[in-house]
């Protein structure tokens, strides 16, 4: 992917450059980069700003560092870059961040090139800065249709869909979770995802996996790009927002892939949907929101503010310990 966040030490981290605060020699904006016989190609250098309460340009100067260590770095052929938190000791982290991540928005919009930011293990700050106690308010006051209702509509398409009466379907969703089925709302997006990855002859379908799993594809791959024209969109513009390289984009589009949970939110979030639209887009694919998921709550705060952006979410999912969209 792009861009991921992690927790790590920068010294053992393996990248092919790895950026550096320099020492005295270095000064301003300058950006060196030496050869390393470490586990990087690369040690990219600069000597961070000063923070003096952000009226003499410590931020611009900064940003200069950022963008000067991605551009050397790309003109090296580096495939991958890890960045420290490089001013968490002299610089308010939640400004650090924000020059940080305009930095690599910017740069993944017209480059092509692996990302890290590696949070060193005893760095116990909120990297998402004042969004971590607003998406905890939002989470804490989320509304859910009741349990009853999800259950009998989801009877209702599953029938219409799959041809199979209620027990049948309970038959299903038995064998999948193996959970009160009454106490999970999304019951049925899982049992369409387990339909996907092998239990279609609990149905008494006759056609092969294989067949099916490739209209699947073919329906989904069709629908995407049908959004994206509706949207008005590039393809560009899509795979660069939900935080997915453009090989694997190339695959879903082509209708080689078949997306799971978490690149399915990474998309919708890259088309620009709503909420509603996001529920149906997942549909699509067999997933749905859980009302139980701190991941999925995560995702429906920036979808609702119209924070399009995954990047902002695995960080923001990232000071909550949860595992991150971009995953290939």
């Amino acid at each position: 992917m792009p861009f991921q966040i992690v927790r790590d030490d920068i010294t053992r981290f393996k990248a092919d450059a790895i950026v550096k605060t320099a020492d005295a020699s270095v000064s301003g904006s300058e950006v060196k980069i030496t050869a390393s016989d470490e586990v990087s190609d690369y040690i990219v250098s600069f000597h961070a700003p000063q923070w003096q309460g952000g009226e003499n340009g410590e931020s611009a100067i900064l940003r200069q560092c950022y963008d000067k260590s991605l551009e050397i770095a790309f003109e090296k052929n580096c495939q991958s870059i890890a960045f420290p938190l490089i001013s968490a000791d002299v610089f308010p982290i939640e400004q650090d961040m924000s020059v940080a991540i305009d930095a690599f928005k910017a740069f993944l919009e017209e480059h092509e090139m692996e990302i890290v930011l590696v949070v060193s293990r005893g760095f116990k700050g909120k990297v998402s800065g004042e969004a971590y106690d607003s998406i905890s308010e939002y989470e804490s006051g989320r509304n859910y249709p009741s349990d009853n209702a999800c259950f009998e509509t989801c009877d209702e398409e599953a029938s219409r869909k799959f041809g199979f009466n209620g027990k049948q379907k309970k038959q299903v969703l038995k064998k999948i979770s193996g959970d009160d089925l009454n106490a999970y709302p999304a019951a049925f997006g899982k049992m369409q995802q387990s339909i996907s990855a092998g239990s279609i002859e609990m149905l008494g379908a006759s056609p092969s996996l294989d067949n099916v799993l490739k209209e699947k594809n073919d329906d989904f791959a069709r629908h995407l790009q049908q959004l994206i024209n509706k949207k008005n969109l590039k393809n560009s513009d899509v795979y660069t927002a939900a935080n997915i390289s453009k090989q694997y984009f190339s695959k879903l589009i082509n209708g080689q892939v078949h997306p799971g949970k978490e690149k399915m939110l990474a998309l919708a979030v890259g088309l620009r949907l709503n909420l509603d639209e996001t529920v149906d887009f997942l549909r699509l694919a067999g997933y749905a929101l859980s009302p139980i998921s701190k991941t999925d709550a995560v995702v429906e705060y920036f979808i609702v503010n119209q924070d399009y952006s995954v990047i902002d979410i695995d960080i923001a999912l990232f000071d909550r310990n949860l595992k991150p969209l971009s995953r290939e």
